[in-house]
């Protein structure tokens, strides 16, 4: 690890809330953001709602938005919320259905949502509109038709539309809602069902070609988070902490691998296996992801290629550009290894509704 890290840490937050200064457009609503230098917001104004959403989800995680004065609150909680449709769920506006990459509308919505929604919620705010959208999914016998129709041959896409819908059942239970509580219980049930015993993640062993390791990781990792929030003990993690640690230390990687192999591996760690392998790989990732911060401050997902943005065919931007999506999947990530090698060097505030970006400190195993 570079000498002096809690130094670079604060110079990397720091680089980081002055990038994003640099994203927020002048006028207009508070908290607006174009997503990247490249963003022509005139041509791809609904760019503005993902950009704006993951902004305002690593501004809260780097503090920008504690004790946010309530009218600029509700200003940028009802820009959030204007994207939002009648049935609740979130949408660009531009969105047409050929110009998606992602197998179906439910895939979108709940991804889009799931983002939006916790935005909105974490700075303290509410969205416009009640989740009508997940009505149909709010019955044993749905669910269960919904569960059985999973195809874990793509447990990556899999394991967003779970924590998706997990995220969207936790909420409407904390809001009173009694139906939820048994369809939680249930799809914990499925997860011990359907773990794999051989990986510790969810997949398809039979699935031709086989599920590739690391794909059948990156969706488990949104897996876990069910058992995070709820405070429930996961199974086999010695298979699972020792793939993680087989290539955590191969240097930054997607944004989204990153993110995804530290939230289990700084999950695990409370576990007891392998702690000083975890804290070692931690270390030398944080190296990794310090140096991949991008001279003007903000990050980027990886080098090389095109970028397409939560699943809109139509914006394609460069790869290598520091963007609001990559930035607060690393500081994240920066945020979630300090959470383990330099606990209360730093307040790291982040989302409260799971999904990437959820940690929860007090992740206890029972």
């Amino acid at each position: 690890m570079a000498h002096n890290p809690e130094k670079r840490v604060s110079e990397m937050r720091e680089r980081a809330r002055g990038w994003l200064d640099s994203m927020r457009l002048k006028d207009g609503a508070f908290g607006v953001h174009r997503a990247s230098k490249y963003h022509d917001i005139t041509e791809f104004p609904s760019m503005l709602l993902p950009a704006t959403y993951d902004a305002t989800h690593c501004r809260k995680l780097l503090g920008n938005y504690e004790n946010l004065p309530g009218a600029k609150r509700d200003e940028l909680a009802a820009f959030i919320n204007s994207f939002q449709h009648e049935a609740g769920n979130y949408r660009m506006h531009q969105m047409r259905r050929e110009d998606i990459y992602y197998p179906t509308w439910e895939y979108i919505d709940f991804h889009t949502t799931n983002y939006a929604m916790g935005a909105v919620l974490s700075i303290g705010g509410r969205p416009k509109k009640p989740l009508r959208f997940v009505e149909p999914y709010c019955s044993m016998d749905a669910l269960q038709r919904w569960l059985s129709a999973r195809n874990m041959s793509d447990p990556w896409n899999e394991g967003n539309n779970i924590v998706n819908l997990a995220s969207f059942y936790f909420v409407l239970a904390e809001g009173g809602d009694d139906r939820i509580k048994p369809l939680i219980e249930h799809l914990f049930s499925w997860h011990g069902q359907t773990q794999d015993a051989q990986t510790g993640y969810w997949r398809d062993a039979a699935a031709q070609p086989p599920v590739h390791p690391m794909v059948a990781m990156a969706g488990a990792s949104h897996n876990f988070h069910l058992y995070y929030y709820l405070n429930r003990p996961v199974r086999y993690i010695e298979r699972i902490v020792d793939h993680c640690l087989s290539f955590v230390s191969d240097g930054a990687m997607s944004a989204c691998v990153d993110i995804d192999v530290v939230d289990i591996l700084a999950n695990m760690r409370r576990y007891g296996y392998r702690t000083a392998d975890i804290e070692g790989g931690l270390e030398e990732k944080l190296a990794d992801l310090l140096e991949f911060q991008n001279p003007d401050g903000g990050f980027p997902d990886v080098c090389e290629g095109d970028r397409r943005f939560d699943g809109w065919n139509r914006y394609i931007e460069p790869q290598g550009l520091s963007n609001t999506f990559a930035t607060w999947f690393r500081s994240a990530t920066i945020g979630m290894i300090c959470e383990i090698i330099m606990p209360n060097a730093f307040p790291w505030h982040f989302r409260n509704t799971i999904g990437m970006g959820y940690f929860n400190h007090a992740y206890s195993p029972r």
